[in-house]
């Protein structure tokens, strides 16, 4: 979009977006600090570009960036898509920012480290870790308002179950049966992995089972595949996308939620990400 349809200036972050290869050192100031007041510092990527005399590449990229968010219906958790991801990748700033601005109870920042820690338990997450221990631990203040999560959006721990014994950690006669029978009955199919865990490494498929079914207590059961499909997409890996897809649809997600994460990659994964994306699940997408 090079120009706006009306004739009032398109203002966002105190850059005229009407005005896309004109910036006016009024204009540049203007953002700097409203990025500084409402979310704390003006990310380096930002600046670099601004003061490089390329903020015409900033500007193009807010035109994009609001349309990440859906418009049918609002899922307004993006940011904690973000989170896992800077904390799988080592992001410190990015990770400070997310818990910042994301109006979260600790209880819920911490359950998506905790699904990094599923996903990746060292690696970037060590990066972070001190940082926002003593940010989240000992400084953070809980947000006054409870946070507003999407319609039929609930915590739901029992969701997970299979039926498992987790105090035995070999896997029993007949419990394979019930984590087969689980996904049959959210999702319609049985993933690859679990076929192949079965058959080879039966106690290694128990041991994350417990994993899976036990990270998720406060947030709401969707934001498991809700990430996971984000994380899944940012990789590329298709089947991984398509596994994750299914859960979505089995989890309660709409197919609007459900493509959220899926745009949002393009943030780290370029378009290609969604090519994946419907390489892998464009067919379960359009026939929701």
């Amino acid at each position: 979009m090079e120009s706006s349809t009306s004739s009032a200036p398109w203002i966002v972050r105190g850059l005229n977006l009407s005005e896309l290869d004109s910036t006016s050192p009024e204009e540049l100031e203007g953002f700097r600090e409203t990025e500084r007041t409402t979310h704390g510092f003006l990310l380096p990527s930002y600046d670099l570009l601004v003061a490089g005399g390329r903020a015409d590449v900033v500007k193009r990229w807010f035109t994009q960036m609001i349309h990440f968010f859906n418009t049918e219906e609002s899922t307004n958790v993006g940011g904690l898509l973000h989170l896992h991801l800077y904390a799988i990748t080592g992001y410190i700033e990015g990770a400070v920012y997310e818990i910042t601005n994301g109006r979260q109870s600790r209880a819920a920042n911490m359950e998506i480290f905790a699904l990094a820690f599923l996903h990746s338990p060292s690696g970037g997450l060590s990066e972070v870790a001190h940082a926002v221990e003593k940010y989240l631990l000992h400084e953070y203040e809980e947000p006054e308002a409870p946070f507003i999560w999407p319609e039929g959006w609930a915590p739901d721990p029992d969701f997970f179950k299979a039926g498992l014994n987790f105090s035995a950690p070999e896997m029993l006669p007949g419990e394979l049966e019930m984590i087969e029978e689980w996904y049959e009955r959210v999702t319609g199919e049985v993933p690859r992995y679990v076929r192949f865990l079965g058959q080879f490494r039966p106690h290694l498929l128990k041991g994350y089972r417990n994993r899976f079914e036990n990270t998720i207590r406060v947030l709401p059961k969707q934001i498991m595949p809700f990430i996971l499909l984000h994380y899944e997409c940012y990789r590329g890996h298709e089947e991984g996308i398509r596994d994750a897809v299914l859960l979505a649809k089995g989890f309660g997600l709409t197919r609007t939620q459900t493509v959220d994460p899926i745009v949002r990659a393009m943030l780290y994964g370029a378009h290609g990400a969604v090519s994946n994306a419907d390489r892998a699940a464009g067919d379960l997408l359009r026939n929701w």
